[in-house]
């Protein structure tokens, strides 16, 4: 099943591309919504219903994808989707608070990727790493788990 919802995905994205706007939606319509690979699904159909003109049908497939992940790029590109299409709706003002909210999101994002850069950029930090690691585990491979699990926990 994953395997199909990825090539439906696949293939709805290659007829997007090439303006094949109702192929695109039959495949992306095939995909699971209860699969790993829905949101991508959604988030397809949803520049589908948009190349559509359809913006009320866009805004209700990225509105699902709100409440996922901040992190991912799926949600933060529904973030920027759903006030467009409500725009486009002459929703104004809901339209407004959603970009407002979706600014937020992105400052925050932001804040917690400059948080990161400056762990990674101090030497304590790769310092502690490394002096966790024994002489019989000084090794690429365990190093990099090192890092991983560092980076996990920031």
């Amino acid at each position: 099943q994953a395997l199909r919802d990825q090539a439906n995905i696949a293939v709805g994205y290659i007829h997007l591309d090439r303006g094949q706007i109702q192929a695109a939606k039959q495949a992306l319509k095939r995909t699971s919504l209860n699969g790993p690979y829905a949101n991508k699904a959604l988030l397809a159909l949803g520049w589908a219903e948009w190349q559509s003109n359809n913006p009320r049908m866009a805004q209700a497939a990225w509105a699902k994808l709100l409440n996922g992940d901040l992190s991912s790029p799926i949600t933060q590109e529904a973030l920027s989707g759903v006030p467009q299409a409500l725009w486009r709706l002459e929703s104004h003002t809901q339209a407004r608070k959603k970009f407002i909210e979706a600014i937020a999101v992105y400052k925050a994002q932001l804040a917690r990727l400059d948080e990161v850069i400056d762990q990674v950029r101090t030497t304590t930090w790769l310092t502690g790493v490394f002096n966790e690691i024994g002489p019989d585990e000084f090794n690429l491979k365990n190093i990099w788990l090192r890092l991983e699990i560092g980076r996990a926990h920031v």
